[in-house]
């Protein structure tokens, strides 16, 4: 039972670093970005249809994901560097840049090499870790609480 209370809390200590990784990226420094490609595809489902065979349509109840990835460079102190981070989010429905020079990415400052193009926490990753760590501490606590009930 001890080894479901480390998961726990690793999970959702892990759902807080994200966040505060996310937090922090409004205080690092603007920078002029070049974006140097910039992919999406559409996920759909599949499946067979004994009436019209196989078969592609978007998933029920929505839209498909449109799943993301981008390269940019930018320049500090004179050195470039290039990066595939949007941002501590996940990679799939961001309003990206788009292609060409102008565009703004944030540099940590101690760290240049570590930038980011969206700034931000993203609610979807570090909400899933907070939310499955607290839903293993309590599944493991009513467990532990039945079998001293009925031991």
């Amino acid at each position: 039972m001890k080894i479901s209370n480390y998961i726990g809390f690793s999970l959702i200590i892990l759902g807080v670093i994200i966040f505060l990784l996310g937090v922090s990226t409004y205080f690092w420094e603007p920078v002029s970005a070049h974006v140097l490609y910039k992919n999406e595809y559409r996920t759909v489902q599949n499946g067979y249809n004994g009436l019209q065979g196989f078969h592609s349509h978007p998933y029920k109840g929505g839209d498909p994901l449109l799943w993301q990835s981008i390269g940019y460079s930018y320049i500090v102190n004179g050195q470039e560097y290039t990066s595939k981070l949007i941002g501590f989010k996940l990679p799939f429905n961001n309003q990206l840049p788009k292609f060409g020079p102008g565009k703004t990415a944030y540099y940590f400052p101690g760290f240049p090499s570590l930038s980011v193009l969206l700034r931000g926490p993203d609610y979807r990753i570090y909400g899933a870790f907070i939310s499955i760590g607290l839903s293993i501490l309590l599944i493991r606590n009513w467990v532990k609480s039945c079998l001293e009930q009925y031991a």
